[in-house]
């Protein structure tokens, strides 16, 4: 309708963005945060499967993180990425910059945020604040943008997998690679900028992800999803914290 009626031209906002020079970034204070997905083939098949990922970047070591699903990032499962990322991390940033996804942002005002409920109480549990770029404003956070399409290039592109176990494992060592070669921005290795970062970012403790809490009895056990687990007998009738992830149970 546009292009028929010659009116693109017309409506075309005659506005043009200012660049300004960004100011050094500061260690372990901020970290890029962005999705994507593509359709991956089958190993030795012509069937192809969908992969969800989360790109997490340290702005100033260029260090990164990826956690892989097949299914849609839900608020729960964003956090859990998070949560994988600050386990590989060790450490977790003073601020997290997003876009206006709706498992962050419900709603932006005059640069007022109104944060996902859930999201939001997760944020304040771990000690980070949120951030947002403008709506449709892909460039206010372009370092992640790269890593997005860096991941999608260099790593999904041209392999095939047996599955999301299978594409995990490769993951992993990719990423080992991708954070240990010379970055084209910094000409420096992220892994070595990384471990100077990491010096300025808060520690993280497994436990602060665990959210369900049982109470140890006199006998040194807990109860989860009918079964016993036998723990210290220094616990005894003390509150722990548990967390099952990859089918293993962690107490703390």
């Amino acid at each position: 309708y546009m292009q028929k009626r010659d009116l693109r031209r017309i409506h075309t906002d005659p506005r043009k963005r200012h660049y300004e020079p960004v100011v050094d970034y500061i260690p372990g204070n901020l970290i890029q945060v962005d999705l994507g997905e593509l359709n991956v083939p089958y190993d030795n098949s012509q069937k192809t499967f969908k992969v969800y990922f989360v790109c997490f970047v340290l702005c100033w070591s260029r260090y990164m993180y990826v956690s892989f699903s097949t299914s849609h990032y839900n608020t729960d499962k964003f956090i859990d990425a998070h949560n994988e990322a600050f386990e590989h991390f060790g450490a977790i940033p003073s601020e997290i910059l997003y876009d206006q996804t709706k498992l962050v942002v419900i709603n932006e005002q005059y640069r007022e945020l109104t944060l996902n409920n859930a999201f939001g109480k997760y944020a304040l549990k771990m000690g980070f604040s949120v951030n947002a770029c403008e709506g449709y404003d892909p460039e206010s956070k372009g370092m992640v943008e790269k890593s997005v399409s860096y991941v999608k290039s260099s790593f999904l592109i041209g392999r095939e997998f047996k599955g999301i176990e299978d594409l995990q494992k490769q993951s992993k060592e990719w990423l080992q690679n991708a954070n240990n070669r010379i970055h084209g921005t910094t000409r420096l290795v992220p892994s070595e900028q990384f471990k100077i970062e990491k010096e300025s970012m808060s520690f993280y403790n497994g436990s602060m992800a665990a959210t369900e809490i049982r109470i140890a009895d006199k006998t040194s056990l807990i109860s989860y999803k009918g079964l016993k687990y036998s723990i210290p007998t220094i616990y005894q009738n003390q509150k722990v914290r548990i967390k099952e992830q990859d089918q293993v149970l962690h107490i703390y």
